[in-house]
């Protein structure tokens, strides 16, 4: 629980601008690292921006809107 605690309290001791700059670190690493399980998968071959749109699919598919979208610009996007 200390650990918790500090972490908290370290959080509260920020800026909004710095705990913008951490989410939008924090998101980019999650992304990062979605693109390299998606590139696991579906192998080194497959483009970076085929990438992009899959790791987009898993972040956004179970919006029906956004998974329409998405749908479609990988359907643009060489295997």
């Amino acid at each position: 629980m200390e650990v918790e605690k500090e972490y908290q309290n370290r959080i509260r001791q920020m800026s909004p601008k710095e705990k913008v700059a951490r989410s939008v670190a924090m998101t980019a690493w999650a992304r990062q690292t979605m693109a390299r399980q998606v590139r696991d998968e579906v192998g080194p071959e497959v483009s970076d921006e085929r990438i992009k749109w899959l790791v987009a699919m898993r972040i956004y598919g179970s919006d029906s809107g956004a998974r329409a979208l998405v749908q479609r610009m990988l359907d643009r996007v060489p295997h």
